[in-house]
């Protein structure tokens, strides 16, 4: 995997570090998933819109449950 140099303000790469620590990550794995997150974020699977309108919703009237069926 290629190297790169950035630089940083003191207080940044403390709090940079903190988070990597809390995350139970290195500095560098914890760079590379923010950096992920940052330039590819995550987005619905292929062919996710052509599910639109393909399931039928419940109204809730249809949950109430009849109070003779309940006897």
């Amino acid at each position: 995997m290629p190297q790169v140099t950035i630089y940083l303000p003191k207080d940044l790469l403390q709090a940079v570090r903190v988070q990597a620590q809390r995350s139970q990550m290195s500095v560098s794995a914890y760079m590379t998933e923010i950096t992920r997150k940052a330039v590819r974020p995550s987005s619905w699977p292929d062919g996710f819109e052509e599910l639109y309108g393909s399931c039928s919703l419940i109204e809730a009237a249809d949950l109430t449950p009849d109070p003779e069926e309940i006897l």
